[in-house]
């Protein structure tokens, strides 16, 4: 890991949402190995960032461009912390986390495997796809060899994890959903008003999650460790099971396959499956609907879930910031919607409404309403920092008036000075600097004495030796400045004194508080039982902490003297973090605008008087002891971020744990009509009557202990967590691991800070104090009233961008050239599965428009217009280069062979000509606009667009027989479902047996099923023939042959159809090897063969060799006429093809 010297790091974070695309997952592969390019290129991993080429070297001089623009004050990251994606993107947002997690450089070998293993020709379900090893269903369940597609993910996850041996992650945290649908669905319960309905929940998602140890000590998770590569290729096959295409899979299919295939991944899969079950469904332990987990079938994503933004929106409102931060949504549309060219309205008739009612309207799935929530959510962040600016004036007024009261308040007992000093003329000069150098004291002896008055005073201030005095009317505890002092009076004061202190608007802000931390008290219990999807449990928890609150705590003292409470304020010293953290935020963000500004200004917070302080520019002795504040804030904010989050874990990590679920058994073993009353008045106003309900059935369920220590018990125990912080154990040696700090160790750690600062620096330090315990409550109480009952984490604004074809049109655009740059679009999206030139092109234009709109979103500012454009070009030459270099070298072998092949390695051919030339370089030096590589490359790329006829036939020969096997699967059961099922199985035979006529097949295909079709043709022509020579008198009898002839001939034609589809079915169901099989088919086959002739010496009866003239005759004309119809379908299909 590099050194450089110390800067504050500058977070740019991207959260990437991620579309269903079938064979378009290709193209996002090359929009996430351009995401990888760019988090890499600032990681901290790197030993040797100079090292770095291709678009990883572009996206990190853009980051120099950035701290070049502050100044120097901070170093640039690029951030990927978020992903969440269906189906195509599914697979590929997981690789992407992987890839990260993990340190990889590139995603290299991902690109091999899709351009691999994305053709069609191993993908389709039949002998093709190696059966033997990666065994499928007999009749087949879907087009494609779904467990092919689970090996060949679960080998590229594994190839990743050696790829990534010993290297450090390119981030520090990552959550990732996958979302997939529960073909069974979830019963769980709705909580009402006054009881509970029930809904089938079908969405279903996969959060895998990495927190690196270096910033998460107490709560390490790694879900992409080798260990993980099982599971993320199950997440990776259910999300991807398009219908038709993949069969729904279940767990036990994966157990099977592993077990069968991989005994050692099988034995892990079993090894681990309780915590992942615990991790990935945590729902299912909480619902009996009596289908077992092992055997939920799980489907593709995209069926109610294709855009699936509300997961990494969630994650951001979630996600916690200790630097400065700016937040990006990227959301990759593959296929992005056009706007409609305004044309005559036409009625709906009833057909396309039942089309628009049943198909296309329930899956048509907008984004609107999302977009629209993030738009409402940055005004409303905008609105609450102008209200901020607009209070701020009158929030330092009121502050200026406590520090002027305690001002003359104020004596200097451990060094009285002689004479009289009149505090009163001094009050004038509280807020100039004496000296007019704002780091220093003014010693001298010519100072007047107010102003060495005034100068005591901030010294002592900023050391806190009159700490007993200055913290009379606090609201910062003082058992956090010194954990063995007695409980300051900050504690004692009621809500009277409060807002007598701090103003009439603390009063709501004094509820919202409380409201907000008695919420959060009960959602750490809720969580430590495994409630959260409990709403009936969840309910009753919060009346629980809600009424045991009211029991302890009280608003005034009135009723704290009569009922033997304490005040509200001591609710909030023991429990509220979040409080502690905005404040720490707050002088975070104070501090960083100051060393961006190489400027001291920010850190008098207002508290002077205007133009009395000549220069306010931060010297590096300044800059160098602010900087140790920072880190002691920085350190504490993450402390309490790990506190925060190891109360709010799960019960494998949660320490109230065991308590919790002492109380969760208690209030299951209520009943129902009780539990409701508890949840509502009378009860629920009072803790007494609560406990008394519980306690009625404690003897029958829970025994020894009340309801009322239980609960105590668990309070307490959360308090001294709180205070003191966490030292977990470890699984393997049992010994104390790091945990994390109280809020008394973060506290002490802020005040050493401070004090330390306040050495050499008393005047900043002094008002700097004064903002922490008194002006930050001013700010807190309008800021966190404005923003209460909304979600926004780091508080910053999310700017929404779009990957997309559409989007980037400096290469290529779309609409101008009314030609697409995807070739996967086609054929509804499975395009890019027929042809390996299409998955390269894709792959390229996915990494050009990914690097295009990353760029634009990194410099959206017009003041970096020319940074911008230079590392565009910069990019898209470095891509070009790279993929055209790989692409001609995949094309050597075959080029001489293929006219196809050797039309594209001549036309990538002459655009690296010009890439290897300095013909971007004018003579004078200067850089042609457009240079000549982009010009040939807009002018000269493509790729082969038309169909090839042979190949495709053939696939889609295979595909029918593939089809007619599904068919065969389905089961008719009874009813109305039965009658579906045979009219489909009709409607099949009778469509595919028109599409394998006129498709060719292997040999093999046309010996046993082509034929058979054949002469059912055959015999149909004959019986019509028989039936027209019949109405000529002078062939009646010939025509009686003839139909005769073709009606036993279809009959033995259907008898052997029979036959053979009765013993390719029984085959197929007894449970052998496929040699074993091919034994049994061959008697089958030998069977069917004697019919034939058997039916053929029958045909040549006495009646045939009578007519045997006519007969020729007649068949000799079929037949032509045959031919010539055979021939036309074939240049049909031909034609078709191109």
């Amino acid at each position: 890991m590099n050194n450089t010297q110390e800067k504050i790091t500058s977070e740019i974070r991207f959260a990437v949402v991620m579309y269903g695309g079938v064979s378009l997952a290709v193209y996002m592969n090359g929009i996430a190995q351009e995401l990888l390019s760019m988090v890499r290129s600032t990681s901290l991993s790197l030993e040797n960032p100079d090292d770095l080429t291709g678009t990883a070297s572009v996206y990190r001089d853009m980051a120099k461009h950035l701290s070049a623009k502050d100044k120097g004050a901070f170093d640039y990251r690029f951030v990927v912390d978020i992903i969440s994606g269906t189906s195509a993107g599914g697979i590929n947002g997981i690789c992407l986390a992987k890839g990260l997690v993990r340190g990889l450089d590139n995603l290299k070998a991902l690109e091999k495997t899709w351009l691999d293993e994305g053709d069609i020709d191993k993908l389709l379900n039949d002998r093709q796809s190696q059966p033997d090893r990666y065994n499928s269903k007999e009749p087949k369940s879907s087009l494609f060899n779904s467990q092919r597609m689970y090996a060949k993910l679960f080998d590229a996850f594994k190839e990743m994890q050696s790829a990534a041996a010993n290297k450090a992650p390119h981030i520090y945290a990552m959550d990732l959903f996958v979302t997939a649908t529960d073909l069974r669905g979830l019963q769980l319960p709705v909580l009402l008003s006054d009881g509970k309905a029930f809904e089938r929940l079908h969405k279903h998602v996969f959060p895998f999650a990495f927190r690196s140890p270096d910033l998460y000590p107490n709560r390490t998770q790694d879900h992409f460790t080798g260990d993980y590569d099982p599971m993320l290729a199950f997440a990776s096959r259910c999300t991807s099971s398009f219908p038709t295409a993949f069969e729904p899979v279940t767990l036990d299919d994966i157990m099977l396959f592993l077990k069968q295939h991989d005994p050692k991944s099988h034995d892990q899969f079993k090894n681990n499956l309780t915590e992942w079950e615990r991790l990935f469904f945590s729902a299912y332990s909480q619902s009996d609907t009596g289908i077992p987990l092992l055997k939920r079938e799980f489907a593709d994503g995209g069926y109610l879930d294709n855009r699936p933004f509300g997961h990494a929106i969630q994650a951001i409102h979630a996600r916690e910031a200790y630097c400065p931060v700016s937040r990006k949504l990227l959301f990759i549309d593959p296929v992005p919607e056009t706007q409609d060219d305004i044309g005559q309205m036409q009625e709906i008739s009833f057909v396309k409404n039942s089309v628009l009612a049943s198909f296309a309207l329930p899956g048509y799935e907008t984004i609107r309403e999302e977009i629209d929530a993030l738009r409402r959510r940055n005004n409303w962040i905008d609105t609450v920092n102008n209200i901020l600016d607009k209070l701020d004036e009158q929030n330092i007024a009121t502050l200026k008036t406590i520090i002027e009261k305690h001002f003359l308040e104020f004596q200097d007992k451990p060094e009285p000075r002689p004479g009289n000093v009149d505090r009163t003329i001094a009050k004038p000069r509280l807020f100039a600097l004496p000296s007019p150098d704002p780091a220093k004291a003014d010693n001298s002896a010519n100072s007047p004495a107010h102003d060495e008055e005034v100068r005591l005073f901030w010294k002592n201030v900023s050391s806190k030796k009159s700490a007993e005095k200055l913290t009379a009317c606090s609201t910062i505890p003082a058992e956090e400045k010194r954990s063995d002092e007695e409980l300051p009076k900050y504690d004692s004061k009621d809500l009277g004194e409060m807002v007598e202190t701090l103003g009439s608007g603390y009063t709501a802000y004094h509820y919202t508080r409380l409201s907000n931390q008695t919420d959060q008290l009960a959602q750490m219990i809720i969580r430590a039982m495994n409630a959260e999807r409990r709403p009936d449990i969840a309910k009753v928890v919060t009346q629980i902490v809600t009424a045991w609150r009211k029991d302890h705590f009280a608003s005034t003292h009135k009723d704290c003297d009569k009922y033997g409470k304490k005040t509200e304020n001591m609710f909030f010293r023991n429990f509220d973090i979040d409080f502690r953290i905005r404040r720490l935020n707050f002088f975070r963000k104070t501090i960083e605008t100051a060393i961006q500004a190489k400027s001291t200004k920010e850190l008098y917070f207002d508290l002077i008087d205007e133009g009395k302080i000549p220069d306010f520019k931060l010297d590096e002795d300044f800059a160098t002891a602010i900087m140790v504040v920072y880190n002691a804030i920085v350190d504490s904010i993450k402390q309490l971020y790990r506190l925060k989050a190891l109360l709010l874990s799960d019960s494998s990590q949660n320490p109230l744990a065991v308590t919790a679920a002492l109380l969760r058994a208690r209030i299951e073993s209520l009943p129902e009509e009780e539990r409701q009353a508890c949840s509502l008045p009378p009860i629920s106003d009072s803790f007494d009557k609560l406990a008394d309900c519980f306690d009625s059935f404690s003897d029958r369920s829970t025994g020894k202990a009340t309801f009322g220590s239980n609960v105590e018990y668990l309070m307490m125990r959360m308090n001294v967590i709180i205070k003191k912080g966490w030292r977990g154990r470890s699984k393997m040696t049992g010994q104390r691991e790091n945990g994390c700090d109280g809020t008394v160790g973060v506290c002490n750690r802020i005040y050493d800070a401070f004090e330390t600062l306040g050495k050499k620096y008393p005047e900043i330090t002094g008002r700097i104090w004064y903002v922490y315990d008194y002006g930050y409550d001013l700010y807190d109480s309008t800021k966190l009233t404005l923003l209460a009952g909304g979600q926004y984490g780091e508080g910053r604004r999310v700017e929404v961008y779009r990957i997309s074809p559409a989007d980037t049109v400096s290469l290529w655009d779309e609409s101008a050239r009314n030609r697409s740059k995807l070739a996967g679009i086609a054929l509804s999206a499975f395009g890019g599965f027929l042809d390996r030139e299409w998955r390269r092109n894709d792959i390229l234009w996915g990494r050009l428009d990914a690097a295009e709109r990353i760029i634009s979103a990194i410099l959206p500012e017009s003041a970096d217009a020319a940074m911008k454009t230079e590392s565009i070009l910069k990019a898209q030459k470095a891509i070009i280069d790279e993929t055209t270099r790989d692409w001609m070298k995949d094309l050597e072998g075959s080029r001489f062979s293929c006219v196809k092949d050797s039309e594209q390695y001549n036309r990538l051919q002459s655009i690296r000509k010009l890439l290897d030339s300095h013909a971007d370089v004018l003579p004078d030096g200067s850089v042609p606009h457009p240079p000549e590589w982009k010009t040939q490359f807009s002018s000269a790329y493509d790729f082969h667009r038309e169909f090839e006829p042979e190949p495709n036939l053939r696939r889609l020969g295979r595909s029918s027989a593939i089809l007619s096997s599904m068919i065969d699967r389905l089961d008719g059961g009874k009813g109305i479902g039965g009658k579906i099922s045979a009219y489909l199985k009709t409607l099949n035979r009778v469509l595919l047996g028109m599409l394998d006529f006129s498709t060719p097949k292997t040999m093999l295909g046309v010996l046993s099923h082509y034929w058979l079709q054949l002469i059912v043709l055959v015999s149909v022509t004959m019986i019509s023939a028989g039936y027209l020579l019949g109405s000529i008198s002078s062939m009646k009898a010939a025509g009686i042959t003839v139909n005769r002839c073709g009606w036993v001939l279809l009959a033995l034609d259907l008898a052997v159809w029979i036959i053979r589809m009765q013993l390719k079915t029984r085959i197929h169901k007894i449970g052998l090897s496929p040699w074993i099989r091919k034994l049994f088919r061959t008697p089958a086959a030998a069977s069917i063969a004697a019919v034939l002739i058997l039916a053929l010496l029958f045909l040549a009866s006495e009646t045939m060799f009578v007519h045997r003239e006519e007969i020729l005759t007649i068949l000799k004309t079929l037949w032509q006429i045959f031919w010539k119809g055979f021939l036309e379908i074939i240049t049909q299909q031909i034609g078709l093809g191109k």
